[in-house]
């Protein structure tokens, strides 16, 4: 996602709100293909924190409903098959999370090293951190879902 080149960061874009946030504070000279407008910056960095609200809350709902269903109980698989459904479930859920987690992390790691290539530098960090988090979360949530299986 990141190379560096003469401190300069070539940003490659994914199609996702987080990434998009996080560009917006980024100084026109870091940035190669996004211009845009103070409006635009603004409703950009107000959809990523609203779809990041949304997941934890969405998350948070999940961990509500295990807590206080009384049905809801973890139990070892009964059989091969089972056994072997959980597994790639989690293996695929893992490899498609996991890129998330490093993201995150990296643009973390590059807001605190290069902060004066940001025109702030604390919404770009919180926005890495809570692409971090969401991630591990949603990692323990489908733990959570394939053990009640």
């Amino acid at each position: 996602m990141f190379s560096y080149e003469k401190e300069k960061l070539e940003w490659k874009l994914t199609k996702d709100a987080s990434c998009m946030g996080y560009s917006v504070f980024l100084k026109r000279e870091f940035i190669n293909d996004l211009n845009f407008e103070d409006e635009q910056k603004s409703q950009v960095w107000m959809n990523t924190l609203l779809v990041q609200l949304i997941q934890i809350c969405c998350l948070a709902g999940c961990f509500y409903y295990y807590s206080y269903k009384d049905g809801f109980k973890i139990f070892p698989a009964q059989g091969l098959d089972l056994v072997c459904a959980r597994f790639l479930c989690s293996m695929m859920m893992h490899i498609n999370v996991e890129k998330d987690c490093r993201t995150g992390l990296a643009m973390m790691k590059y807001a605190v090293n290069h902060r004066d290539n940001f025109t702030y530098v604390y919404p770009p960090f919180f926005i890495g951190l809570f692409q971090f988090i969401i991630s591990v979360f949603v990692e323990i949530n489908v733990m959570f879902i394939l053990s009640a299986m």
